[in-house]
């Protein structure tokens, strides 16, 4: 992996624009686009020590060197960004699921309570 695509891969997973990350290391957007866009390897070199310092659960020989685990202490983050996106569908799923059935409770309650009254004058 390279210098680039672990510096994407960080922002990927901590929700950071490239317009943010050029306010944490210090320079201008178009900068930071430009580095990006000549993808060479002294630039983006530059940001990763100001990356380390804001996120110490990165471990510094991935972001250095690619090599090792992305975390600094791989069992506190066992989930990958992309299985938290899952899990958060699922739920979106499941809570859309759950305003239905609360709907045909609502339902089958009325339903109910007209039986009640209709025995009730029998």
């Amino acid at each position: 992996m390279t210098t680039e695509e672990r510096i994407n891969n960080i922002l990927e997973i901590k929700q950071i624009n490239k317009r943010e990350l050029a306010k944490i290391v210090g320079i201008s957007t178009a900068t930071i686009y430009l580095h990006f866009k000549n993808k060479k390897r002294e630039y983006l070199v530059k940001y990763l020590d100001k990356l380390s310092e804001m996120f110490p659960d990165i471990s510094k020989e991935w972001l250095y060197f690619g090599t090792g685990e992305m975390y600094a202490n791989p069992s506190l983050y066992p989930i990958e960004a992309k299985e938290v996106e899952l899990l958060k569908k699922s739920i979106d799923i499941f809570e859309s699921e759950l305003k239905n059935m609360l709907e045909e409770l609502k339902i089958i309650k009325n339903k109910v309570e007209i039986l009640e009254k209709k025995i009730k004058n029998l």
